[in-house]
């Protein structure tokens, strides 16, 4: 049980921090014209991101997300 309340505590802290930097480098016009090499990698790098927290939002059981990862 120890290790499925860290993958939940990563996984918040991973949320967390991600929609800072997707606020950054997909939604800042700014961001984008100061750093356009690091913007286009963030948006590709996103969409993995996304349909990974996409994929464990469909298993609704942290043992079987785990297990399935290969956390445990």
């Amino acid at each position: 049980m120890g290790t499925v309340s860290e993958v939940v505590d990563l996984l918040s802290t991973v949320t967390r921090l991600w929609s800072f930097l997707e606020n950054l480098f997909i939604h800042s016009e700014e961001v984008k014209k100061e750093l356009p090499t690091e913007s286009e990698t963030f948006v590709g790098i996103d969409q993995e991101v996304q349909a990974i927290l996409k994929e464990g939002k469909a298993i609704p059981n942290i043992l079987k997300y785990c297990c399935k990862e290969g956390l445990m």
